[in-house]
């Protein structure tokens, strides 16, 4: 299980930006989060047969507004 937690001010940031601003925003996650899910291991630290434990992906303003 992958969480991502954004950040409370990155968020308010978000929201008030203009639309063209947040579609920018929009471009720079979705490219943080594709690079993010490529190196992901979903088998990090685990033993054969066990599950892997949840990772937590914070999410800042420099990753969502850049």
């Amino acid at each position: 299980m992958i969480r991502i937690a954004i950040s409370q001010e990155a968020l308010e940031d978000y929201a008030s930006g203009s639309e063209g601003v947040r579609l920018s925003s929009d471009e720079r996650f979705l490219t943080w989060l594709r690079r993010q899910i490529a190196a992901f291991d979903p088998h990090h630290d685990a033993p054969l047969g066990v599950e892997p434990t949840p990772v937590t992906w914070p999410v800042g303003m420099r990753e969502l507004n850049g």
